[in-house]
């Protein structure tokens, strides 16, 4: 191969790893977006259980609540486990960006003819 076509092939190289960083750029914004959402719906579950933990409460001491206070009681408890899986989001969503960009970094690599290691187990 001459000189100039390897120059020509690194540059459509750089070309490329700089629209990827772009891209990366780009979703790394709407990660944080994202994030953001997720965190004003935590605190919006987080008001919501609160209510309804004292609505149950007060229900429960007036003694003839049946089956209200049972199913308040249930509602209250799912809105617990979605608040724990929003808690589990916002640190899924935190991790993205250095999965995205190491991602970007492998292509990179891979285009110019580099292996890339990946770790045992690492599927996801």
């Amino acid at each position: 191969m001459d000189l100039d076509n390897i120059h020509l092939k690194l540059d459509r190289i750089l070309a490329g790893q700089q629209q990827l960083m772009a891209r990366i750029d780009e979703q790394r914004e709407t990660i944080n977006i994202l994030a953001a959402a997720v965190s004003v719906q935590q605190e919006s579950l987080d008001t919501n259980t609160e209510t309804i933990s004292r609505l149950a409460e007060a229900m429960s001491q007036e003694g003839d609540g049946g089956d209200l206070v049972a199913e308040i009681a249930a509602i209250s408890v799912s809105l617990k486990l979605i608040q724990q899986d929003g808690a589990r989001m916002v640190v899924l969503i935190g991790r993205l960006p250095n999965a995205v960009a190491q991602a970007a970094q492998d292509a990179v690599l891979m285009a110019m003819g580099e292996g890339v290691n990946i770790p045992p187990g690492d599927g996801g």
